[in-house]
């Protein structure tokens, strides 16, 4: 089971501004098989729900909204330890990670009255290259 809390603000060129706060509840599954020449490979697949708030200004008018929608995730990758000297390594590794938020229909709320909007489904795809330099202290 995995739980987050975030806080963001945004800024656009006109002034307006907003503030918001989501959380997300989910679970999943991570599998790693590691082989004796250093080779490793993993995938993860995860969901759960994503609530967030927004309120900010838009024209002028304070204004405000609620929003929450289901989330599916995956990711794969590969990589390779390399032993250096002794108690050290280098990680090299490639990861894909793959997002789906659902859609969502919120009510935006200002002085000016209330108004629906729609938001679409997303789908975020993004790609991870590295190399970590690893030191063990203990073995414990």
């Amino acid at each position: 089971i995995e739980y987050g809390k975030g806080n963001y603000s945004t800024f656009l060129d006109s002034g307006a501004r907003g503030d918001g706060e989501h959380q997300y509840l989910g679970g999943g599954i991570l599998v790693r098989r590691d082989r004796n020449d250093g080779l490793y490979y993993e995938g993860s697949l995860h969901g759960g729900h994503i609530k967030g708030d927004y309120t900010g200004i838009i024209y002028g008018t304070r204004s405000a909204y609620n929003s929450s929608s289901p989330y599916i995730a995956m990711h794969a990758g590969i990589g390779k330890i390399l032993p250096l000297q002794k108690n050290t390594s280098l990680d090299a590794y490639a990861k894909l990670f793959w997002t789906h938020e659902g859609s969502d229909t919120v009510t935006l709320r200002s002085s000016n009255g209330q108004s629906q909007y729609h938001f679409d489904s997303m789908d975020s795809i993004a790609t991870r290259l590295g190399v970590r330099w690893n030191r063990t202290v203990r073995k414990h």
